[in-house]
């Protein structure tokens, strides 16, 4: 029986990451928040900050646009480097739009994903609704460990497609002939829900899986339509946990206290690993 999403294999690791990475060069202007949602980018600073004690260098990974590196220049940072993938077009035109921020700058990834910094060169690190879209998970998380700092902290905001709450919501949508997310039929989600426990156990039970997952594709590029149908990593909130216990980080917040509705907060209370969404704190050992 074929579910979608299909589970994606390390041997097409490498295509489908050369399929995003132009995506996201490209950036297709129904790509993302964008300038009709400040508020997203102001919440999601506020969000940052209240967790960031020690405000003197701050890294945004996949920062999207220049608004996030904005909105956090405006809590006393030392500086803010926005980071993502662009064109040198793009670039010259988001560092343009900060201009007026001595404390906000906007960079691009170096070849083979690299962060362009050296060793333990920032306080902080900040992510938003990136590392769902992550194929070289492992890679990107040692990445951030190399650049910050004893004592720093990490900042993760993703969805976690892995949990039963997007089931459901697709059982809803399916019934009403809509897609949601790559739920394209009844059938896909309503396995999901089983599958979510699945993969909740496999990652309980274990040191910690990273789930991976096909994008919407067509043909060798992506196929987007709706938010998030560029989704390859499920994004279990216990993997990423005990991906940095294992390096020895602390964890500050896991989930409890998220989400913006009454049953989101008591639903990720009662089941952080299991969450509607991710909210993950990590503090680096000294």
């Amino acid at each position: 029986m074929s579910l979608s999403p299909k589970i994606l294999k390390e041997k097409h690791y490498s295509k489908i990451l050369d399929a995003l990475v132009e995506f996201y060069t490209e950036r297709p202007s129904e790509y993302g928040f964008w300038d009709e949602r400040v508020e997203v980018y102001k919440e999601y600073a506020d969000f940052v900050s209240s967790h960031v004690p020690n405000k003197a260098y701050h890294l945004d990974l996949g920062t999207g646009t220049w608004h996030i590196a904005n909105e956090l220049s405006e809590y006393d940072y030392e500086k803010v480097i926005g980071l993502d993938y662009f064109s040198d077009e793009d670039l010259k035109r988001l560092n343009d739009e900060l201009s007026s921020k001595d404390n906000a700058e906007i960079v691009k990834y170096l070849e083979n994903d690299k962060i362009p910094f050296d060793d333990q060169s920032f306080n902080s690190l900040s992510s938003l609704c990136v590392v769902e879209h992550i194929v070289f998970v492992e890679k990107l998380f040692n990445e951030m460990d190399r650049v910050l700092k004893p004592g720093g902290r990490l900042i993760i905001e993703c969805p976690n497609w892995s949990g039963p709450n997007p089931a459901i919501t697709g059982m809803i949508k399916n019934l009403k002939g809509e897609r949601f997310w790559l739920y394209n039929s009844f059938k896909d989600s309503f396995f999901a829900l089983f599958r979510s426990l699945g993969w909740y156990l496999k990652n309980l039970f274990t040191s910690g899986e990273f789930i991976m997952i096909h994008p919407r594709m067509k043909g060798d590029k992506i196929d987007f339509e709706f938010s998030d149908d560029d989704v390859v990593h499920l994004c279990q909130p216990l993997s990423i946990k005990k991906f940095f216990l294992k390096k020895g980080y602390k964890v500050k917040m896991y989930n409890r206290g998220s989400g913006k509705t009454a049953y989101s907060k008591i639903f990720n209370i009662l089941f952080p690993s299991l969450a509607t969404t991710n909210q993950l704190v990590f503090e680096k050992s000294q």
